[in-house]
């Protein structure tokens, strides 16, 4: 997938609302997330922590760790 601008999706960045996400749920996250082919996934606080888990699992290397006072640079 790439911006109205023709550019590639590079991150997702934010809380995905999925604390208390069912399987589901995370399944169809996770599909609508595979669209994108984005390097980077940035999930924060309210993802929730067995939801970031998850995310790993399926994205390994795009998950990064979300910290106060992240720096991100594309």
């Amino acid at each position: 997938m790439t911006t109205e601008g023709g550019g590639k999706i590079l991150a997702v960045i934010g809380g995905m609302h999925l604390c208390h996400a069912d399987s589901e749920r995370l399944e169809r996250t996770v599909a609508a997330l595979e669209a994108y082919d984005m390097p980077y996934l940035y999930p924060c606080h309210c993802t929730g922590e067995a939801s970031t888990a998850y995310l790993r699992q399926c994205f390994p290397q795009a998950v990064q760790p979300v910290f106060a006072g992240l720096k991100i640079s594309f």
